[in-house]
């Protein structure tokens, strides 16, 4: 096969990315920041991923401590712990409502921004 048939072609386009794509996306695993990752926002998704993680974390961590501790305070930091990480979720859950009334202008970005890599790949000497 030549190197054209493997999509390695310079003069191929960058794929489109869909508005449905990207809402299905969002659906399944919004909440992981999929939707960011399929459009080529790999920070804004690491920021929901990180979101998670503190927000999972808290809980768990302020639950070892009270156990653990088994004191009032130890039991204090748990309670501190399980409302810190649902403040958290809760925050990363809106940013996710938000993002879906964002998809089509994060979807035109995206496009648009493949439409510029690609003249510029283009237009590049050989």
């Amino acid at each position: 096969m030549a190197a054209s048939d493997h999509g390695s072609d310079a003069s191929q386009p960058a794929p489109r990315r869909s508005l449905a794509t990207a809402y299905l996306v969002w659906f399944l695993v919004g909440v992981f920041g999929g939707h960011r990752f399929y459009l080529g926002d790999g920070r804004g998704g690491r920021w929901f991923l990180i979101g998670l993680a503190v927000g999972l974390a808290l809980p768990v961590a302020g639950l070892a401590i009270g156990l653990v501790t088994q004191t009032v305070p130890g039991v204090t930091i748990a309670l501190v712990g399980w409302v810190a990480g649902l403040i958290v979720l809760l925050g990363v859950l809106a940013a996710a409502i938000v993002d879906a009334f964002r998809l089509p202008q994060m979807t035109r970005d995206a496009n648009a921004d493949a439409a510029d890599a690609d003249v510029a790949r283009v237009s590049e000497p050989r």
